[in-house]
């Protein structure tokens, strides 16, 4: 699963965007270029499918020729099966999502997702979003334990969605065992401002703030 695949032209990007030709399924939450991204170039590559909202639809159909088939529209309280084992819903995100398609304007709702991995691990891909309070009900149904969440401006010149802090509570509120701070420029002050935050809101969520270094999240069990 890939989520969000901006990878050509991402400064803190360390791989080639070919690395992933062979993923199975992308999720993009909105249009945005920092979002959208590699979108088509990894689907004319791949055998994927990718879900998404209706403007990014329209954008793969109608600009790459992207087959319809592989290309899953959703909206909000959408569900999806992935596999045997996985299990995606769609997702609340307070933004904006607008697309150019023929001279005109498309814009549709952005989106988040939940997908449980696997029985016993959820992942929590917020997308851009400003923190509210539902948060603490995408806690009480779903119990994440991994969450993306975006802790500034991805350059000076785009919106914050999230400040730090804010960032912090909402990885507090969806009580994610987990964190990964995104969104945010290289060298920027607002990551060591975040792990600051996330000490006092969430003291026992690990955050794992180190690009391209995997790690292995298990299932909390009892023997």
């Amino acid at each position: 699963m890939l989520f969000d695949p901006y990878i050509t032209g991402n400064p803190s990007a360390n791989v080639p965007v070919g690395t992933f030709y062979n993923v199975d399924i992308i999720f993009v939450t909105h249009a945005a270029f920092d979002h959208y991204g590699d979108t088509a170039d990894i689907l004319r590559h791949s055998n994927a499918s990718v879900v998404c909202g209706y403007e990014i639809k329209r954008m793969l159909i109608e600009q790459e020729g992207i087959d319809s088939g592989r290309v899953l529209g959703t909206g909000y309280g959408d569900g999806k099966t992935i596999g045997e084992y996985s299990k995606a819903r769609t997702v609340f995100a307070q933004h904006g999502s607008f697309a150019q398609i023929d001279g005109a304007w498309s814009c549709f709702s952005p989106f988040g997702f939940v997908v449980e991995i696997q029985p016993g691990i959820t992942y929590y891909h917020t997308g851009d979003t400003f923190i509210y309070s539902d948060m603490k009900m995408i806690r009480e149904l779903y119990h994440p334990d991994v969450m993306v969440a975006g802790i500034s401006a991805v350059e000076e010149k785009y919106s914050r969605e999230m400040t730090p802090r804010e960032a912090a509570l909402a990885v507090c509120w969806a009580g994610a065992r987990v964190a990964v701070p995104t969104h945010y420029p290289p060298g920027s002050p607002d990551l060591e401002q975040f792990i600051r935050h996330m000490e006092s809101f969430a003291p026992d969520t690990v955050v794992k703030k180190d690009i391209g270094v995997p790690f292995t999240c298990r299932p909390f069990t009892v023997e």
